[in-house]
C-alpha cells in the first residue's frame, strides 16, 4: 500500500510539472505572438509612412507638372493676345479721344 501511495504521489507530481511546463509553454506562445503583433504593427505603420510620403511626392510631381502646364498654357495663349488687347485698348482710346475732341 506504501508504494502504490508512494506510486500515487510520484504520478500527481509528474502531472504537476506537466502541467507547470504546459503553463510556461503557453506563456511564451502569447509573449511571442504579441511581440510579432507589435513588430508587424510597426512594420504596416512603417509601409503606411512610406506610402504616404510616396504619394505626396507623386501628388507635388502632378501639381508641379499641372502648374507648369497651366503657365505655360498662359504664355504660348493668352501672354500672346496680352499685347494685343493693349493694342486694341489704345486704339479704342484714341478713337474715343478723337471722336469726342470733335464735339
Amino acid at each position: 500500500m506504501a508504494s502504490q501511495s508512494q506510486g500515487i504521489q510520484q504520478l500527481l507530481q509528474a502531472e504537476k510539472r506537466a502541467a507547470e511546463k504546459v503553463a510556461e509553454a503557453r506563456k511564451r506562445k502569447n509573449r511571442r505572438l504579441k511581440q510579432a503583433k507589435e513588430e508587424a504593427q510597426a512594420e504596416i505603420e512603417q509601409y503606411r509612412l512610406q506610402r504616404e510620403k510616396d504619394f505626396k511626392a507623386k501628388e507635388t510631381a502632378v501639381s508641379l507638372l499641372s502648374c507648369s502646364y497651366s503657365i505655360e498654357k498662359w504664355d504660348s495663349y493668352d501672354l500672346c493676345s496680352i499685347p494685343m488687347i493693349i493694342a486694341i485698348a489704345l486704339r479704342l482710346i484714341y478713337c474715343f479721344t478723337i471722336l469726342y475732341s470733335s464735339f
